[in-house]
């Protein structure tokens, strides 16, 4: 039986992402969508979140909220979406970097991230720190064919 994941996106326009709430809403993830952090922060005191994604592309750069957010939840994961290349985010424990609007890719993306949180114990807090390497998932469009 698969354990139902809820993943807190915090974003004010959350139909510019339609794509990528849609795609992981397919894999099995409730996404919640806080549009301040003041409403994130009361959501994550009153109920239980699989990890937090915060954005930063041409319309926003959330990445500052990471730090208020890991002081309250230091246990959960936080991911950065983005579109850009740069380095690991001070308090982002994963940087997910696609083309935001790439539908399967997208969709692969939370296929893969609902195998990760798949575990087998659930006592076990969901973690993506991978041998001590910095944990990115990047993606790239096919060829034109999908």
């Amino acid at each position: 039986m698969s354990t139902r994941l809820t993943l807190l996106f915090i974003c004010d326009r959350s139909y510019l992402y339609s794509t990528f709430i849609d795609e992981f809403r397919a894999a099995d993830f409730q996404v919640v969508v806080a549009r301040t952090l003041t409403h994130a922060k009361s959501l994550l005191l009153t109920r239980p979140l699989s990890g937090v994604v915060l954005c930063h592309d041409c319309s926003r750069d959330d990445r500052p909220q990471a730090g208020p957010l890991k002081r309250l939840a230091p246990h959960l994961p936080v991911f950065l979406l983005t579109d850009q290349e740069q380095s690991l985010p001070a308090d982002i424990d994963c940087v997910w970097r696609s083309d935001l609007g790439d539908e399967v890719l997208t969709r692969g993306m939370a296929v893969f991230f609902r195998h990760i949180f798949n575990l087998r114990d659930t006592s076990r807090r969901p973690s993506l720190v991978i041998g001590g390497s910095v944990p990115f998932f990047a993606g790239i469009r096919a060829n034109g064919t999908h």
